[in-house]
């Protein structure tokens, strides 16, 4: 696994990375889309661009680049 601290020092440094992902919905720490349901794609790679922490709600959001969409 990455930590939050990780993925901004590789995006401030400008070098976006490729994020493999395993979609289980019967993980309660599976990735999640903005709207909360869990990432049903297993198996699947994105390539992560950016980061935004909301301060309001201490949410976090990656930017990514995805092949599938």
């Amino acid at each position: 696994p990455i930590s939050w601290m990780q993925i901004k020092q590789e995006i401030t440094a400008c070098r976006p990375f490729i994020l493999f992902i395993k979609g289980d919905a019967t993980d309660p720490d599976a990735p999640r889309t903005q709207d909360g349901s869990v990432w049903k794609a297993n198996n699947h790679v994105i390539v992560v661009k950016g980061y935004y922490e909301d301060k309001s709600t201490g949410n976090k959001y990656l930017i990514t680049n995805d092949s599938w969409i």
